[in-house]
């Protein structure tokens, strides 16, 4: 079998390339299955289980431009974990989860401009934790009481504070799926018995009906999800496959793409954290943010950043393109998606000679290369990401 050995070398001007970089930690405590949602360019994250093991209502807010945190008002209810998030119109809705008494059906809005928490119309259903709920209302799947899962989806109204069952989601009833934001997927989680799922499924809101999406490449549940606006990319990072088996593998998925990985994150393995996605004032950067989340020895209160490079660099500037794994067997990845899907590449060989061209999306196969050294310039016309490449076999 031939093996690509990649060696990369910076190429162009002085940017930073398709990293986990470390942020300001979470200023609460270490915690696991907290919350988070995004307004504008704030992430904020609450509840959870402490380190301690206490449940949590405090609320804490990052600011993407200035790069720090700052306490907000605490949920004025119970501490719980494993609540739902989702955005309309400004704020913030926190939804269900569990406390001392058991699974919760309460549903709380978070206004950033008064910095208050209002309740609203609690569903009416059972009480219910580990959902994943989406931008357009809809919540979906979950735990019940007896830690019975159900394939259960219901839909709020923001205009008239009501709820409305929808299509159920295919497959088996789970728990700790993935899935947020403006694009419904739901992704993963784990069945009755605690397998970790790998299916995932497409909601049409218009038809209130279900599609089947690509699976992940393997089972997940406990990892969280979000969803670039600007590209339709769904990202899913981290997660666990059994108990005692924790992953921090990384994938994105563009529009009806398949899954394409990225560069796993580097806080280590973990389940239970919570992730977050956005752009800061004055730059083009599209960033993930993930942190906090437990594995078997600790709960986190870390906090980290994933910046597609691609929009990030000046006009006309040649930046460094980190193709992974490193080394490869096969196809080599790109650790990005770009906003038009698709890229145009060249491979020129030791001697300058052009040896292959074409189009990429997230993966480019260099397997009819021969052995030697070759550079890879991916350019959308205004941008350029250049790699050195060295093809071996063993």
């Amino acid at each position: 079998m031939r093996q690509a050995i990649l060696f990369l070398f910076l190429l162009g001007s002085n940017v930073h390339g398709q990293e986990w970089q470390q942020l300001p930690p979470f200023p609460g405590t270490a915690r696991d299955d907290a919350a988070a949602f995004t307004i504008g360019h704030v992430i904020h994250v609450g509840t959870g289980r402490d380190v301690v093991f206490a449940l949590t209502n405090d609320w804490y807010a990052f600011d993407m431009d200035l790069q720090q945190w700052s306490a907000i008002a605490a949920l004025p209810a119970t501490g719980r974990q494993y609540c739902s998030t989702f955005t309309q119109g400004g704020y913030g809705y926190l939804f269900g989860g569990v406390d001392d008494t058991g699974p919760l059906n309460e549903l709380w809005r978070y206004d950033p401009v008064s910095n208050t928490w209002a309740a609203l119309a609690p569903l009416p259903a059972p009480g219910r934790y580990a959902t994943v709920a989406f931008d357009n209302g809809l919540v979906c799947t979950g735990m019940l009481d007896g830690g019975v899962p159900t394939n259960e989806c219901w839909k709020y109204a923001v205009d008239t504070d009501t709820w409305e069952p929808m299509a159920p989601v295919p497959g088996p009833a789970r728990h700790r799926a993935s899935g947020s934001g403006g694009i419904p997927l739901v992704v993963g989680g784990a069945d009755q018995d605690g397998n970790a799922l790998s299916d995932a499924h497409g909601y049409d809101a218009i038809a209130n009906t279900w599609a089947t999406a690509p699976a992940l490449p393997e089972g997940r549940y406990g990892a969280d999800a979000t969803t670039d606006p600007g590209t339709s990319t769904t990202y899913v990072v981290a997660g666990a496959s059994s108990a005692t088996d924790f992953h921090n593998e990384a994938w994105s998925r563009a529009n009806e793409a398949g899954w394409s990985p990225l560069p796993s994150f580097s806080g280590g393995p973990r389940r239970g954290g919570v992730i977050g996605f956005g752009t800061p004032s004055g730059t083009n950067d599209r960033i993930i943010y993930y942190g906090t989340g437990s594995d078997d020895v600790q709960r986190y209160s870390d906090w980290w950043s994933y910046t597609n490079l691609w929009n990030s660099i000046p006009e006309g500037s040649t930046a460094r393109l980190s193709l992974f794994p490193n080394p490869s067997v096969g196809p080599v990845h790109l650790p990005f998606d770009h906003p038009a899907g698709r890229l145009n590449f060249t491979v020129t060989d030791a001697t300058g000679r052009i040896v292959m061209t074409g189009t990429a999306t997230r993966t480019m196969d260099l397997g009819p290369l021969p052995d030697g050294q070759y550079v890879i310039d991916l350019s959308d016309g205004v941008h350029s990401h250049l790699a050195r490449v060295t093809l071996l076999r063993p």
